[in-house]
Protein backbone atom coordinates (compact mmCIF):
# COMPACT_ATOMS: atom_id res chain seq x y z
CA UNK A 1 0.00 0.00 0.00
CA UNK A 2 1.31 3.43 -0.94
CA UNK A 3 0.67 6.12 1.65
CA UNK A 4 0.02 9.70 0.66
CA UNK A 5 -0.04 13.17 2.13
CA UNK A 6 -3.10 15.34 1.61
CA UNK A 7 -2.69 19.12 1.58
CA UNK A 8 -5.33 21.85 1.18
CA UNK A 9 -4.50 25.36 -0.05
CA UNK A 10 -7.12 28.08 -0.18
CA UNK A 11 -6.96 30.38 -3.21
CA UNK A 12 -10.25 32.21 -2.64
CA UNK A 13 -13.27 31.65 -0.39
CA UNK A 14 -14.75 29.45 -3.11
CA UNK A 15 -11.53 27.93 -4.55
CA UNK A 16 -9.36 25.31 -2.91
CA UNK A 17 -6.47 23.32 -4.25
CA UNK A 18 -6.22 19.80 -2.92
CA UNK A 19 -3.01 17.89 -3.54
CA UNK A 20 -2.26 14.32 -2.68
CA UNK A 21 1.16 12.97 -3.48
CA UNK A 22 2.49 9.52 -2.60
CA UNK A 23 5.37 9.24 -0.14
CA UNK A 24 6.36 12.89 -0.56
CA UNK A 25 6.47 15.94 1.64
CA UNK A 26 4.69 18.82 -0.07
CA UNK A 27 6.56 22.04 0.66
CA UNK A 28 5.28 24.42 -1.97
CA UNK A 29 2.44 24.24 -4.50
CA UNK A 30 4.64 26.03 -7.03
CA UNK A 31 6.86 22.96 -7.10
CA UNK A 32 3.99 20.67 -8.09
CA UNK A 33 2.04 22.74 -10.60
CA UNK A 34 2.88 24.55 -13.80
CA UNK A 35 -0.58 26.09 -14.11
CA UNK A 36 -1.96 27.13 -10.72
CA UNK A 37 -0.80 30.41 -9.14
CA UNK A 38 -0.38 30.25 -5.39
CA UNK A 39 -1.91 32.79 -2.97
CA UNK A 40 -0.78 32.60 0.67
CA UNK A 41 -3.52 31.15 2.88
CA UNK A 42 -3.28 34.07 5.31
CA UNK A 43 -5.01 36.20 2.65
CA UNK A 44 -8.14 34.01 2.76
CA UNK A 45 -10.24 34.07 5.95
CA UNK A 46 -11.05 30.55 7.14
CA UNK A 47 -11.72 28.52 10.27
CA UNK A 48 -10.92 24.94 11.15
CA UNK A 49 -12.70 22.46 13.37
CA UNK A 50 -11.99 18.93 14.52
CA UNK A 51 -15.37 17.23 15.05
CA UNK A 52 -13.49 14.02 15.91
CA UNK A 53 -9.90 12.78 15.99
CA UNK A 54 -10.05 11.51 12.37
CA UNK A 55 -11.60 14.59 10.76
CA UNK A 56 -10.70 18.20 10.12
CA UNK A 57 -13.12 20.69 8.56
CA UNK A 58 -11.88 23.82 6.80
CA UNK A 59 -14.58 26.48 6.34
CA UNK A 60 -14.55 29.69 4.31
CA UNK A 61 -17.43 32.06 3.61
CA UNK A 62 -18.37 29.95 0.55
CA UNK A 63 -17.11 26.42 1.07
CA UNK A 64 -16.53 23.67 3.64
CA UNK A 65 -13.95 20.95 3.07
CA UNK A 66 -14.14 17.89 5.27
CA UNK A 67 -10.86 15.93 5.34
CA UNK A 68 -10.77 12.33 6.53
CA UNK A 69 -7.30 12.09 8.10
CA UNK A 70 -7.22 8.29 8.18
CA UNK A 71 -8.06 7.75 4.49
CA UNK A 72 -6.84 11.15 3.16
CA UNK A 73 -10.16 11.71 1.35
CA UNK A 74 -12.10 14.98 1.01
CA UNK A 75 -15.76 15.94 0.87
CA UNK A 76 -16.98 19.36 -0.29
CA UNK A 77 -20.02 21.17 1.14
CA UNK A 78 -21.57 24.59 0.55
CA UNK A 79 -20.87 26.93 3.47
CA UNK A 80 -24.62 27.29 4.07
CA UNK A 81 -24.92 23.54 4.82
CA UNK A 82 -24.14 23.99 8.53
CA UNK A 83 -24.84 20.35 9.44
CA UNK A 84 -22.92 19.06 6.41
CA UNK A 85 -25.80 16.85 5.26
CA UNK A 86 -25.72 17.54 1.48
CA UNK A 87 -22.24 17.05 0.06
CA UNK A 88 -21.50 18.73 -3.25
CA UNK A 89 -18.86 16.12 -4.07
CA UNK A 90 -17.31 13.27 -2.10
CA UNK A 91 -13.98 11.65 -2.86
CA UNK A 92 -14.95 8.04 -2.19
CA UNK A 93 -11.66 6.31 -3.01
CA UNK A 94 -8.11 6.98 -4.08
CA UNK A 95 -5.32 4.62 -5.02
CA UNK A 96 -1.68 5.12 -5.97
CA UNK A 97 -0.02 2.19 -7.73
CA UNK A 98 3.72 2.34 -8.21
CA UNK A 99 4.93 1.36 -11.68
CA UNK A 100 8.15 1.77 -13.65
CA UNK A 101 8.16 4.33 -16.47
CA UNK A 102 9.35 2.30 -19.45
CA UNK A 103 10.93 5.32 -21.16
CA UNK A 104 13.05 6.45 -18.18
CA UNK A 105 13.17 3.23 -16.14
CA UNK A 106 12.27 5.30 -13.07
CA UNK A 107 9.46 4.69 -10.60
CA UNK A 108 6.23 6.61 -11.09
CA UNK A 109 2.56 6.13 -10.18
CA UNK A 110 -0.81 5.54 -11.70
CA UNK A 111 -3.54 7.29 -9.76
CA UNK A 112 -7.17 6.30 -9.52
CA UNK A 113 -9.69 8.58 -7.83
CA UNK A 114 -13.42 8.15 -7.52
CA UNK A 115 -15.87 10.90 -6.67
CA UNK A 116 -19.57 10.61 -5.94
CA UNK A 117 -22.45 13.02 -5.58
CA UNK A 118 -25.90 12.56 -4.08
CA UNK A 119 -27.57 14.73 -6.69
CA UNK A 120 -28.70 12.66 -9.69
CA UNK A 121 -29.45 15.83 -11.69
CA UNK A 122 -25.79 16.93 -11.81
CA UNK A 123 -24.24 17.08 -15.26
CA UNK A 124 -20.53 17.25 -16.08
CA UNK A 125 -19.49 19.72 -18.74
CA UNK A 126 -16.12 20.76 -20.14
CA UNK A 127 -13.02 18.53 -20.25
CA UNK A 128 -12.05 19.93 -23.64
CA UNK A 129 -13.23 19.84 -27.22
CA UNK A 130 -14.08 16.46 -28.68
CA UNK A 131 -15.68 15.30 -31.91
CA UNK A 132 -18.20 13.01 -30.23
CA UNK A 133 -21.41 15.05 -30.12
CA UNK A 134 -21.57 15.10 -26.29
CA UNK A 135 -21.70 18.10 -24.01
CA UNK A 136 -22.72 16.33 -20.78
CA UNK A 137 -20.14 13.67 -19.94
CA UNK A 138 -22.13 11.77 -17.32
CA UNK A 139 -21.91 8.14 -18.41
CA UNK A 140 -19.05 8.79 -20.86
CA UNK A 141 -15.38 7.91 -20.97
CA UNK A 142 -13.07 10.58 -22.37
CA UNK A 143 -9.31 10.37 -22.77
CA UNK A 144 -7.62 13.68 -21.92
CA UNK A 145 -4.75 13.88 -24.37
CA UNK A 146 -4.34 16.38 -27.22
CA UNK A 147 -4.94 14.64 -30.54
CA UNK A 148 -5.55 16.00 -34.03
CA UNK A 149 -9.00 17.68 -33.79
CA UNK A 150 -9.46 17.08 -30.06
CA UNK A 151 -8.26 19.46 -27.36
CA UNK A 152 -7.95 18.38 -23.75
CA UNK A 153 -8.81 20.97 -21.11
CA UNK A 154 -8.86 19.06 -17.79
CA UNK A 155 -11.59 21.19 -16.22
CA UNK A 156 -15.11 20.01 -15.52
CA UNK A 157 -18.03 22.15 -14.41
CA UNK A 158 -21.38 21.00 -13.05
CA UNK A 159 -24.70 22.57 -13.93
CA UNK A 160 -24.71 23.85 -10.31
CA UNK A 161 -21.60 25.93 -11.03
CA UNK A 162 -19.03 23.83 -9.17
CA UNK A 163 -15.85 22.84 -10.94
CA UNK A 164 -12.76 20.69 -10.74
CA UNK A 165 -9.50 21.43 -12.48
CA UNK A 166 -7.47 18.22 -12.81
CA UNK A 167 -3.89 19.51 -12.46
CA UNK A 168 -1.98 16.61 -14.00
CA UNK A 169 0.63 16.67 -16.73
CA UNK A 170 0.03 13.06 -17.74
CA UNK A 171 -2.64 11.40 -19.84
CA UNK A 172 -5.90 11.21 -17.88
CA UNK A 173 -9.23 9.51 -18.32
CA UNK A 174 -12.55 10.99 -17.30
CA UNK A 175 -14.52 7.84 -16.72
CA UNK A 176 -17.87 8.58 -15.14
CA UNK A 177 -19.09 5.04 -15.70
CA UNK A 178 -18.42 2.15 -13.33
CA UNK A 179 -16.05 0.64 -15.89
CA UNK A 180 -12.41 0.46 -14.86
CA UNK A 181 -9.93 1.40 -17.55
CA UNK A 182 -6.47 0.04 -16.80
CA UNK A 183 -3.38 2.07 -17.85
CA UNK A 184 -2.44 -0.69 -20.31
CA UNK A 185 -5.74 -0.01 -22.13
CA UNK A 186 -4.89 3.69 -22.58
CA UNK A 187 -2.95 3.30 -25.82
Amino acid sequence: TVTDKLTVWLYAPNIARITSLPDQVIESPQATSRIVTYVPPSAIPYTTANPDSNTIVIKTSSLQIKCDKTKNLVTFFDASDSNMQRPILTESSKNFTQITDTSTNKPTYTVTQEFTTLDSTVGLFGWGEYQNGHTNYIGSTIRCEPFNTEACVPMIITNDGYGIYWDNLGVSMLNSMKTEIKPSQMT
